[in-house]
């Protein structure tokens, strides 16, 4: 089965990994497509290497470091982003002849708290690391950077990375005998020999699942305390995302805003409330967290149509009619007589 080290000079590759690390201070690896090293670590922070030593997290970062990958593979360039552990990387997918062999993984920084809505976590935050001593204070020495720094580091990286490939490329088909049946010059195994992901599907799959398991903790939050007067921010902060992701993903998964949906749960509750309890229509509204009862009920009207009054006068009535209607019939072999 071919794998990149096949293709590219390692040695070489380690060399050119060792020194973009010294000039930046940045960490950095190479991993095949499924976030598995390649090259010895380059840089790395004492944090990182105590996490990848967890049980419970080598897996995670291993799945973040594929996860760059492919995401910067679908998007045909770096991809910068955020680790499960909130520290940012950016990731350059090695891309040979539409396959997708491995990335260079670059990061393991900080960026000041204001630049932090313009990445993405890769995959669901952690947070149980922060219950150990030792890694919270492992974090804590490792320095901000500039958003700008690491996205000037990304780009260089880019050009240069893609530079010793395609030549590595290039020398690797030369080599291969012509007429060889098994692998013929100029052509690569297959996906169906093995091989690493094919540039199709399969990453839409891998962001999909993500953003749905995403999407679906966001929505059990606001479950549990939409009644409170739940925030954007305040569900954004609770899933670990940037307020901007977090609203197109509502928009992507649930085709309506964020507003939109809390609002709309609030007034299926408020209907409950109105249906089948006494409750006055001042109490429920001060029951789902809106402070004028008059703002309630305009909401309310906008969207059934019915102001809370007229809405729970006709479910009254369809009761009664249902009662009256019950009196005066009865059943004989399954069947309604009146």
């Amino acid at each position: 089965m071919l794998k990149l080290q096949d293709i590219v000079d390692v040695i070489q590759l380690q060399e050119l990994q060792n020194s973009f690390a010294n000039a930046t201070g940045l960490a950095a690896v190479l991993v095949d497509f499924r976030g598995r090293p390649i090259t010895e670590y380059s840089n790395f922070t004492g944090f990182c290497r105590l996490i990848r030593k967890e049980p419970q997290f080598h897996d995670t970062c291993y799945k973040c470091d594929a996860f760059g990958g492919l995401e910067a593979a679908r998007k045909e360039t770096y991809y910068v982003y955020r680790c499960h552990a909130g520290l940012v990387d950016f990731a350059i997918p090695v891309v040979v002849q539409g396959q997708l062999m491995g990335s260079l993984l670059v990061g393991q920084g900080k960026v000041a708290e204001a630049e932090q809505d313009k990445l993405d976590y890769i995959t669901t935050a952690s947070r149980f690391w922060k219950e150990k001593e030792e890694l919270v204070n492992e974090y804590s020495k490792i320095p901000v950077t500039s958003y700008e720094k690491i996205t000037a580091a990304a780009e260089t990286m880019f050009y240069v990375l893609n530079e010793l490939i395609d030549k590595a490329v290039t020398e690797y088909e030369a080599s291969v005998p012509v007429g060889d049946k098994d692998n013929p010059r100029g052509s690569l195994p297959t996906e169906e020999e093995g091989e690493p992901y094919h540039l199709d599907a399969p990453l839409d799959d891998v962001r999909v699942r993500r953003e749905k398991q995403e999407i679906q903790l966001a929505l059990r939050y606001i479950e549990d305390h939409y009644q409170k007067g739940v925030t954007l921010e305040e569900v954004a902060a609770h899933v670990h995302l940037s307020t901007y992701y977090l609203s197109k993903l509502f928009k992507k998964e649930l085709k309506t805003n964020f507003v939109q949906y809390v609002t709309e749960r609030k007034m299926k509750k408020a209907k409950e409330l109105l249906e089948w309890t006494d409750m006055p229509v001042l109490q429920i509204a001060l029951e789902l967290h809106y402070k004028e009862p008059n703002y309630f009920s305009k909401v309310f009207k906008k969207i059934v149509g019915q102001t809370p009054s007229e809405y729970r006068k006709e479910k009254e009535q369809n009761r009664d009619d249902s009662s009256l209607f019950q009196k005066h019939t009865r059943v004989l072999n399954g069947k309604w007589y009146i």
